[in-house]
């Protein structure tokens, strides 16, 4: 080797290709499985709150980790939001059942009471 030559690259610390996307996108899906089976209603305590903060905050940065890039703040929301509801189709009840619209304004009620206050608490800390 010359003294010229420039030094080899470092070692990266995440592996390449497409492992490291997919461990990327298993991140967020199984947190949402795990928040969406431990309170398929969403929290309903302080405790609760905390941790699901907590949990989603973890599977962002793990996403971003892996991911590297500025798509993890699209990827890793919509994962867990979508492997909170295949976690919650077994449970019942007008918050986590199907979207209903002809009772009037409760569907609506109903539709931001089960979900979209989850949504924007889960969001924010996955971004």
């Amino acid at each position: 080797m010359n003294q010229l030559d420039p030094p080899p690259p470092p070692e990266s610390s995440t592996p390449p290709g497409w492992p490291r996307r997919v461990g990327a996108v298993a991140v967020p899906v199984g947190a949402g499985l795990l928040l969406g089976l431990a309170w398929p209603r969403g929290p309903v305590t302080t405790a609760q709150s905390l941790t699901w903060l907590a949990v989603a905050l973890a599977a962002g940065l793990g996403c971003g980790y892996l991911l590297r890039s500025r798509w993890a703040a699209l990827l890793a929301p919509v994962a867990l939001a979508l492997a909170v509801e295949v976690a919650r189709l077994p449970a019942r009840g007008p918050t986590v059942d199907a979207v209903r619209f002809d009772g009037g304004l409760w569907g609506a009620v109903a539709l931001v009471a089960g979900r979209g206050f989850d949504a924007l608490v889960t969001a924010l800390p996955l971004v």
